[in-house]
């Protein structure tokens, strides 16, 4: 089923590419970083082939939305024109950009980046769905038909941006939302956990998830072992829907270089706040080794090392 709809051009991938790489050493758009062992090509690389790659098996040009943020939309989108698209054509890979929040001091004014700018970031996932609707992409998807939209973080390069079996559970459930997940390998694991509230599906982002819960077990397992990867498929008259729905803010303290090194509280929405809008959601568990493997630090855990060898290993 999911394989048909692709193939008749009712699917397209929305890949949210706001980031920097800071954490890897690497001054430029997270997306443009060097990921294959051998052949060093970048996560946007890899994640067009993998675009063009289902295109031919469906005999079909798909379509990629990427949304940038205002730190890094220049130079992603001069990337892609200086690397030819990576095979693709312009068309199919478009841009739209995700709006900034102001960091904010512990007393909670305002800082300043230089003498004359105001200290600002991108305001996390969550602003996805509502910025897609505002830029003309929407609407260009609608008049080619386009239905369904998978929802994918450039920084898992396992990710299937064009996942065939959560189209198709979304087709046959009717679902507003199906969400592909993975089981928590550790109660202490930095991941969101997936419950149900009230009659509802939700997740919870670890850092505001009780620890006692989190330890919580059922036998040999633990309780709460879904882990939210943000991997989703959306119905596109569900992003209609709740595209003009404000979102939470999520507050974290971090440490951040501006006039001079100083501690900041940043603020971001998160996409997974769009669940509970969603009148009927399906959640499929895969295989870890298969879909997850994100790419975060330099060095250890969620490193270019452990990444490769994920790629190498799939």
């Amino acid at each position: 089923i999911g394989r048909n709809a692709i193939k008749e051009g009712y699917v397209g991938a929305i890949i949210v590419a706001g980031g920097q790489g800071t954490r890897l050493g690497f001054p430029h758009p997270k997306g443009c970083f060097p990921i294959t062992k051998v052949k060093k090509k970048s996560l946007f690389q890899l994640v067009t082939e993998k675009m063009l790659a289902c295109g031919n098996r469906v005999q079909k040009q798909l379509h990629m939305a990427i949304m940038t943020s205002q730190d890094n939309d220049f130079e992603t989108n001069k990337f892609f024109k200086d690397n030819a698209y990576f095979g693709a054509k312009e068309e199919q890979v478009q841009f739209f950009c995700q709006p900034n929040l102001p960091f904010l001091s512990s007393e909670g004014n305002l800082l300043l980046k230089s003498k004359s700018t105001i200290a600002e970031g991108p305001d996390g996932n969550g602003s996805t769905l509502s910025a897609f609707i505002k830029s003309s992409l929407f609407s260009k998807w609608n008049m080619l038909g386009i239905r369904y939209a998978l929802f994918t973080l450039i920084d898992n390069p396992l990710a299937d941006p064009f996942d065939e079996e959560l189209v198709g559970r979304l087709i046959q459930g009717k679902c507003d939302c199906v969400i592909k997940a993975i089981e928590r390998k550790s109660h202490d694991e930095k991941v969101g956990l997936i419950v149900q509230e009230e009659g509802k599906t939700k997740v919870i982002e670890y850092t505001e998830f009780p620890d006692a819960l989190k330890l919580q077990r059922e036998g040999d397992e633990l309780l709460f072992k879904a882990a939210n990867i943000s991997l989703f498929c959306l119905s596109m008259g569900f992003i209609e829907r709740i595209g003009s729905q404000s979102l939470p803010l999520h507050k974290s303290w971090k440490q951040a270089d501006l006039l001079g090194p100083t501690e900041i509280w940043k603020f971001e929405r998160f996409i997974f706040d769009m669940l509970p809008f969603a009148k009927n959601i399906d959640t499929v568990m895969y295989p870890r080794d298969i879909c997850f493997s994100p790419l975060k630090n330099a060095f250890g855990e969620g490193s270019p090392e452990t990444a490769q060898n994920d790629l190498i290993r799939s």
